[in-house]
């Protein structure tokens, strides 16, 4: 072995002897000597075993084992997913009647819209969170949304609140109506769903609220 290749080998010895509290090994390759065996290769122990088990855990870890299967969480994702979007594009909705909304009650409206979007802002936050806490990720693009939605993106040509009100109660009696067939879903095929099922049967009855409010204004 060239002493400037002898050099490069003892010195990757010593640097990894030191990561590794001088149970492992390193392999070291020059152009001109290729894979080497030997001494600048000592068999590799310990520190890469340990690497390799912590890997293995890390991949073990990604499913959630709460006590229902694969395709359990499989069902109830799926069932969340559109709630998501629904939730998501309420959200916008509401959003839009806070910053266009005109009239002689304007101020008390425009309040009133904040409100609601603040509320959705937290739902939309805790239904995501929800489909992570069973092993699934949250879709998070527009186009996503747009396919899983039942809602639809139209608001009417006119900004006065009865018009947005309107639109708000249609679309919060439809989540209703979901989250209500939904509950019914989970309780026939996913026997050990309490938590979504509570949740779900908790923000229905955040939504008929809301619905019994808007409802009211338009009396």
């Amino acid at each position: 072995m060239r002493e400037k290749e002898r050099f490069q080998c003892l010195n990757a010895q010593a640097v990894f002897s030191r990561m590794s509290g001088g149970t492992g090994a390193v392999m070291v390759q020059s152009p001109s000597m290729g894979q080497q065996q030997g001494p600048c290769v000592p068999k590799i122990t310990g520190h890469a075993r340990k690497t390799k088990s912590s890997t293995q855990q890390v991949k073990n870890m990604k499913k959630a084992d709460i006590g229902i299967t694969p395709k359990q969480t499989g069902i109830i994702a799926d069932m969340l997913k559109p709630l998501l979007a629904d939730e998501f594009l309420l959200y916008l909705k509401t959003r839009n009647a806070h910053w266009n909304i005109e009239g002689p009650d304007f101020h008390t409206i425009h309040v009133y819209f904040e409100q609601l979007y603040t509320e959705l802002e937290t739902v939309v936050d805790d239904v995501a969170e929800r489909i992570r806490k069973i092993g699934h990720y949250a879709p998070a693009t527009m186009k996503e949304y747009l396919s899983l939605t039942h809602l639809t993106e139209g608001t009417g040509k006119k900004n006065d609140s009865i018009s947005y009100m309107k639109a708000l109660l249609s679309d919060h009696d439809a989540i209703i109506v979901y989250l209500r067939e939904s509950i019914h879903v989970l309780g026939r095929e996913v026997e050990l769903a309490y938590g979504t099922s509570d949740y779900l049967t908790s923000l229905m009855e955040q939504h008929e609220t809301t619905a019994w409010m808007l409802r009211s204004h338009l009396k």
